[in-house]
């Protein structure tokens, strides 16, 4: 597998994820022959991790305590905070990593605070009996928020380290989201998704790519679909610099297509591509009227403009590539 004894040893006995491996528990599941979830239910198994999520419990309440219940401008946690310094090393990461994400997950529980806190005044000091009496129920609702939230961060966590992705990696996701690239969905090809160094690092789990020729391709699994719902806001506060997913958007049956979503095929390619919609707008801004030529492989170009794709291929491909199995 390419690691060190030590670091499997970390893995097996702590269910720690080496930082920099972002395939790592693909390649786990994959040498041993057994499934992802096979390998997750073990390592949820583990008692090193069982007693690590209870410990960051405990913690996260004293880090709300100090931080989150605090009047004044909101900074997140000191990133030399005993507490902090203690939870990143419970997981194995940085601790200017851990505090960014934590600065997240806590800012989020400070406003349910607020609303908490705004519905019990109104309930303290209100002189209509019946509003009292609505803000005085709305307050323990906020509470129950408040404390399911909490406990919910050291599982999140949990999860979030095991399968964070470096933010180039990161960024090929959010553009195949994007792009409608989801297994019922358009390939997009892996020259708009970045160098072939960052295709290597998607984990299979999250991102399936496939070889049509001599086009490469990818698109997310449901897995990876989910992976992005579940810990956008996450990858926000790590990578603030890189933009969130786009908002899915319906649009009305026969509305015209915009510039940004159109799909194209290949001939003698039996699926559909997609260019994901900010980098169509980036090629649309510098290609005046006649469009750009981007090309795809060594025999495939795609010319990008005002109006849809064109295919140009400059060989024949000795065979048709089909639709790879799911």
């Amino acid at each position: 597998m390419g690691v060190s004894i030590k670091l499997y040893r970390r893995f097996e006995q702590q269910g720690i994820v080496p930082a920099r491996r972002p395939r790592f528990l693909d390649d786990v599941a994959e040498t041993l022959s057994v499934s992802a979830h096979a390998l997750e239910r073990a390592m949820n198994n583990i008692p090193a991790v069982r007693a690590r999520i209870s410990t960051a419990g405990t913690v996260l309440t004293q880090l709300v305590d100090r931080y989150v219940s605090q009047p004044g401008r909101w900074k997140g946690p000191a990133v030399d905070d005993a507490d902090l310094l203690d939870l990143a090393a419970l997981y194995g990461r940085p601790p200017q990593r851990t505090r960014r994400v934590l600065t997240h997950e806590l800012g989020e529980l400070r406003h349910f605070l607020l609303r908490m806190r705004r519905e019990r005044a109104i309930a303290d000091f209100d002189t209509d009996p019946q509003r009292q009496h609505l803000a005085h129920a709305a307050s323990e609702r906020w509470l129950e928020h408040f404390s399911k939230e909490l406990a919910l961060i050291p599982e999140r966590l949990e999860q979030f380290h095991r399968r964070s992705v470096p933010s180039d990696a990161w960024q090929a996701l959010v553009d195949m989201h994007d792009a409608g690239a989801r297994p019922d969905g358009p390939w997009v090809p892996g020259t708009v998704l970045g160098r072939s160094a960052t295709l290597e690092l998607l984990p299979p789990s999250l991102a399936q790519q496939h070889q049509f020729g001599d086009v490469c391709a990818a698109r997310l699994t449901w897995e990876g679909l989910r992976h992005i719902r579940l810990f956008q806001d996450l990858y926000g506060a790590l990578y603030p610099g890189i933009r969130h997913p786009l908002a899915t958007k319906q649009r009305a049956p026969g509305a015209a297509k915009q510039p940004g979503d159109m799909q194209f095929s290949i001939p003698q390619i039996s699926v559909r591509f997609a260019f994901p919609p900010l980098t169509v707008a980036k090629i649309m801004r510098g290609s005046g009227s006649k469009g750009v030529d981007v090309r795809l492989s060594p025999t495939v170009v795609v010319r990008v403009g005002p109006a849809r794709p064109a295919v140009t291929r400059e060989q024949d491909a000795s065979e048709e590539p089909q639709e790879p199995g799911s």
